[in-house]
């Protein structure tokens, strides 16, 4: 891996209820995809912990179940730094 996510600030605009955060992760270009998570936010969240290794990420949201508003994703500010760093 050549990066650790260690954090996640979310933007919403609207959230009355939670999302689920997941990181699609790979240590290689052509490698198989882990999916990690489900990392929860609610309207109240300031930031979401986690230390995640990978060489490649995506990021997939879902609304929670039974969650029947809609919301406004703003930036997407991950906090990564170089795997094996100290923070």
């Amino acid at each position: 891996p050549l990066m650790d996510v260690f954090r996640w600030v979310p933007d919403f605009k609207g959230m009355a209820v939670g999302v689920n955060l997941y990181l699609l992760t790979r240590d290689k270009p052509q490698g198989s995809e882990t999916t990690e998570g489900p990392f929860q936010a609610g309207p109240s969240t300031e930031a979401v912990t986690m230390r995640v290794p990978a060489r490649q990420v995506r990021i997939r949201i879902e609304s929670l179940p039974d969650a029947s508003t809609t919301w406004r994703l703003g930036a997407v500010p991950l906090e990564v730094q170089p795997a094996g760093g100290r923070r």
